[in-house]
């Protein structure tokens, strides 16, 4: 039994307490070592101020527009994930490393801790199912993350607050949202790093005196989700509003596109109450039709080969109909359908990110990631360097940055007399790309990119200081979350990233501990005024 740990109103300090009507709810308590465990959860009433307590939280004034739920300070030994669900600390902090360290899905996660129950079992009455379900997993890493983050950023006298108002999903990703507009730019907890491996001490020869080096190793990984249909709004820059349900075409804010031709360059509306997602013209028709029938083409392509070598098959697509499978020119369809495809003509469904883009320290602390809509272009890349680098933190800037594309983004800055990245960073790019992927008739990228021209950045034998290479060794794990994250919502996909990041950072943190290199995280206050 689990009740509201308070003897007296935390609001009028009244020690006298009512019990409600269904004060008394039935639960589940999943356990690491115990399996799952009946609960009963006891909730408190205060008649004076109309507040309610509850094991997880308080809420004054439940019946008001504006209440809120506000969950006591720390992180509980059981944290409740659902009306229903409670888990216990030691079992979340495992799941959530699961996740983060094996891309464990949740459907797996769930699939063991069922099978392990076979040595626990619970002879009991219960109206509630007694296995896991892969939300129940989900349900706890939000809520576990969340309290995490609160007691990161405060004091401990700080607690989470969500909405009363809605079902525990809607809440929640009020919650997901607000956090994942923190973590832009500078938002991660070890931004500020440094420490004695990613930072080089170097000595001044005319001066005598030391000269500190840092760098900032930038890639892309194609982790994806899906987003807006919306190719460019307006200002000719893509839609980064998520999607209200993975199956949706448009966001919220392009809904009515929903009843435009799915055709990009047509402006016609498109005959919804037929079902239909094209217009009226009969070219689009057709593209439609073509569309619906490339689905199965595959299995009906293997049954006219069968039929062709004289095997009967019991299918009544098979049946020979002087091959009915082809009734129209299947292989021309298919390459005018993915041309089309190709020229981003088509909007059949919803599209997907193009990748997401890291930036870490030399030592392997990822400082920042951001998701790119369109392509790894100059204008992306650039938008990244500047919110990981504000203006208003000039010492931020590092020594030098390193990325695949930089003679691409140094001459746009060249170009568009842009000099706050430029004043006091070297743009070169990553041995790797340098030396594979890059002309040596490429005159600018060679002049001004290659890492060898910069002698601050070579050791006494003539190699780089920085590992260059940190980002591609970090994709390794980052790529792993391919399949979980491809069908997640934005807010879901960003705040899931964003968390494995920082359990990503605290592990390389405690190695970098371990072999003595001394890893801190300066406060912002330090990134102000002049860069030294």
């Amino acid at each position: 039994m689990i009740s509201a740990p308070v003897s007296t109103c935390i609001q009028c300090a009244s020690p006298r307490f009512t019990h409600q009507k269904n004060a008394r709810v039935e639960a589940q308590l999943l356990t690491k070592a115990r399996g799952i465990r009946p609960l009963y959860t006891i909730s408190k009433y205060c008649d004076e101020c109309k507040t309610s307590y509850h094991p997880a939280y308080f809420v004054r004034g439940g019946s008001e527009v504006g209440s809120v739920r506000q969950y006591y300070a720390g992180i509980p030994r059981y944290i409740q994930a659902s009306e229903t669900h409670w888990v216990e600390q030691d079992l979340a902090i495992h799941w959530t490393l699961q996740m983060t360290v094996q891309h464990a899905s949740s459907v797996g996660i769930a699939e063991v801790y069922n099978l392990e129950l076979v040595d626990k079992p619970w002879h009991g009455n219960t109206k509630l199912l007694w296995r896991l379900d892969h939300e129940t997993v989900w349900d706890t890493f939000w809520m576990f993350a969340l309290l995490r983050d609160i007691g990161r950023r405060s004091n401990e006298t700080a607690s989470l607050e969500l909405s009363n108002r809605g079902n525990q999903k809607g809440r929640i990703d009020e919650a997901l949202a607000e956090r994942n507009r923190r973590m832009v730019g500078t938002g991660q907890p070890m931004w500020g790093h440094v420490c004695d491996s990613c930072l080089k001490v170097k000595k001044d020869e005319v001066t005598g005196k030391a000269q500190y080096y840092d760098a900032i190793v930038l890639d892309g990984v194609s982790v994806r989700c899906r987003c807006c249909s919306v190719a460019s709004d307006e200002d000719g820059m893509p839609c980064l509003e998520g999607l209200q349900n993975t199956r949706d075409r448009f966001c919220v804010k392009h809904a009515e596109k929903e009843w435009e031709c799915f055709v990009r360059t047509c402006n016609k509306g498109a005959l919804r109450q037929q079902n239909s997602r094209a217009c009226d013209d009969p070219a689009h028709q057709l593209i439609e039709k073509q569309e619906a029938a490339m689905a199965g083409q595959g299995h009906r392509e293997l049954i006219r080969r069968a039929a062709r070598y004289g095997r009967a098959v019991d299918d009544q697509e098979s049946r020979p109909q002087e091959d009915s499978t082809r009734e129209t020119d299947t292989t021309s369809t298919y390459t005018s359908q993915q041309e089309a495809k190709k020229r981003g003509k088509l909007t059949m469904s919803s599209k997907f990110t193009h990748c997401d883009m890291l930036a870490l320290r030399d030592c392997g602390i990822i400082i920042a990631r951001s998701t790119f809509y369109g392509a790894e272009g100059v204008m992306s890349t650039k938008s990244l360097m500047t919110s990981i680098c504000p203006k208003r933190l000039p010492r931020a800037l590092p020594s030098v940055f390193v990325y695949d594309k930089a003679c691409h983004v140094l001459e746009h800055l060249f170009k568009c007399g842009d000099d706050y990245l430029t004043r006091k960073s070297a743009h070169v790019l990553d041995v790797f790309h340098g030396a594979g992927c890059h002309k040596e008739s490429d005159e600018f990228c060679n002049k001004h990119c290659n890492p060898a021209l910069f002698p601050e950045l070579l050791d006494e034998h003539g190699k780089l200081i920085f590992n260059t290479s940190v980002c591609e060794q970090t994709n390794v794990w980052y790529g792993g979350f391919v399949t979980m994250v491809r069908g997640m919502s934005l807010i879901h996909f960003t705040f899931f990233l964003d968390e494995a990041v920082i359990r990503h950072n605290e592990r390389v943190a405690m190695n970098l501990r371990q072999r003595g290199f001394h890893p801190m995280v300066l406060p912002l206050s330090h990134w102000e005024g002049n860069h030294v």
